[in-house]
């Protein structure tokens, strides 16, 4: 997977975010905790603590497809995630490409007569 980045924007009114799927904003209480996929968190407020923890067992890191680790995201804070993250878009949308190879106009690119 890809690590997880943190970026902080300070002093500022705007920030512009790219998200896909739904946008879910979730406000916790002091020591409440939510457990997510850290593909989907778009962003949260720096009262919230982030934490990584392993998830189930040998039969689930093998066959869950939902890989090792999750994030815990702590309280109190308001959190921001997104229901689907590029990379999900990707495997579900892959680009297609034109095997035909060449390109132009079709021509057999012979110049003479």
């Amino acid at each position: 997977g890809i690590d997880f980045i943190v970026q902080t924007v300070e002093n500022g009114e705007w920030a512009f975010l790219m998200a896909m799927g739904t946008v879910i904003k979730k406000t916790l209480q002091s020591g409440e905790s939510i457990l997510v996929d850290g593909d989907s968190i778009l962003c949260f407020e720096s009262s919230v603590t982030v934490d990584v923890r392993a998830v189930g067992n040998i039969a689930a890191i093998c066959c869950g497809g939902e890989g090792i680790f999750n994030t815990e995201l702590s309280g109190p804070g308001t959190i921001w995630l997104q229901s689907m993250s590029i990379d999900k878009m990707r495997r579900l949308f892959p680009p297609t490409v034109n095997k035909s190879g060449g390109g132009g106009d079709g021509g057999d690119g012979g110049g003479g007569e």
